[in-house]
């Protein structure tokens, strides 16, 4: 996408920031919660997450039609350890595509982070696993052990946490492996933990 060129890349490359905004206003004309999505991305491309917050909140608020705009503003909350963020995901998404599973993980790694309801967050990330099938825009089954791991940790059941971490090792390491790189898990395993 050329804004998201425009608001990495140097203007010796022929980016810069500069360039981003009048395409993001003219996107945001067209669809609010995409203009807003747009402008996220950009914050969040310069670290300024605390803007890049408000954007994707009112992302949120304006209503998208697309389940991968919301879903990728969940990775971003799941990486920043937001749980209101993820918590508006979950209900996003829940009401754009009642079937996907994703809504679940998001709430449930929502609860963890707020440390409550964790029987639900169990059941909400395990009917995840179930589902969910392994392609892209979808969490990962490495980060569902990742959270199940500290959902364990919460509720002081050291041995289960501990299986479910060793299963997130050895999973993120058949992806690294095999289907890719597992530096999504290691990101927001790094800083949400």
């Amino acid at each position: 996408m050329l804004i998201e060129f425009d608001c990495s890349a140097p203007g010796l490359v022929g980016g810069g920031e500069e360039k981003a905004w009048p395409q993001i206003k003219q996107l945001a004309e067209m669809d609010a919660a995409e203009g807003h999505f747009a402008a996220g991305n950009c914050r969040r491309q310069k670290k300024d997450f605390a803007i890049a917050d408000e954007e994707f909140a009112k992302a949120l608020e304006s209503n998208p039609k697309s389940s991968e705009l919301i879903y990728d503003i969940g990775d971003y909350a799941a990486k920043r350890a937001e749980p209101e963020l993820l918590l508006a995901v979950a209900d996003s998404g829940e009401r754009v595509a009642p079937g996907d599973p994703r809504g679940q993980f998001y709430r449930g790694v929502a609860l963890v982070l707020k440390k409550e309801n964790l029987e639900r967050a169990e059941r909400l990330l395990a009917a995840y696993a179930k589902k969910a099938p392994i392609r892209s825009g979808y969490p990962r089954p490495a980060w569902i052990h990742a959270w199940l791991g500290r959902l364990f940790e919460e509720q002081n059941k050291i041995e289960e946490a501990a299986n479910e971490f060793e299963e997130r090792a050895e999973i993120g390491s058949q992806e690294q492996n095999g289907a890719g790189s597992d530096e999504k898990v290691k990101e927001e395993l790094r800083v949400s933990h």
